[in-house]
């Protein structure tokens, strides 16, 4: 994946920078969670998309 604030190139699987100024640098790993949409909507109905018409 690129970012758009550097140009940095980074693997998507290891979040390290693969290419740009943060070469060899890694990503903070956040917790998450994965789900299927239909599954978390009927467990979630508060949550909101950002960009999405539902």
């Amino acid at each position: 994946m690129r970012d758009r604030e550097t140009g940095g190139l980074w693997q998507v699987l290891t979040g390290q920078a693969v290419g740009g100024e943060l070469f060899g640098k890694r990503l903070e790993c956040l917790p998450s969670h994965y789900s299927f949409w239909f599954a978390w909507r009927d467990f979630h109905p508060q949550t909101e998309l950002y960009g999405a018409s539902v």
